[in-house]
């Protein structure tokens, strides 16, 4: 293995795990690591790191997204099927035309959605 594959390696391990600590997050807040830095990851971009890209029309079906915060964000017409939705925020979104079909949407918040 040679030194650029390591620090490729590496980097994907580190990014997971800085994704991992930071928890759910909305597109405009921060996350604080335990030891006080900070961490400012946006929810498109722990979706993306997942393999997700939110934007209109977007697919993320059969994507593990539990636990992340979609809050007030525009996701018409995003095909979200088969994915784990689990605990998810969507609180205040727009989710008009969205493919829930067979999503694990346990414990998600849908409070005050436009569908």
């Amino acid at each position: 293995m040679n030194r650029i594959t390591r620090v490729s390696i590496i980097t994907s391990a580190v990014f997971g795990l800085i994704v991992s600590l930071a928890g759910p997050v909305s597109a405009n807040e921060t996350a604080t690591a335990q030891n006080g830095n900070a961490v400012v990851i946006s929810a498109e971009k722990a979706a993306k790191a997942k393999g997700c890209t939110l934007k209109a029309k977007g697919n993320c079906s059969k994507k593990n997204l539990a636990g992340l915060d979609f809050s007030n964000l525009n996701l018409t017409g995003m095909n979200f099927s088969g994915a784990n939705l689990s605990g998810v925020d969507f609180s205040e979104s727009i989710l008009t035309k969205v493919n829930f079909t067979g999503a694990n949407l346990a414990n998600a918040n849908l409070s005050d959605v436009t569908a």
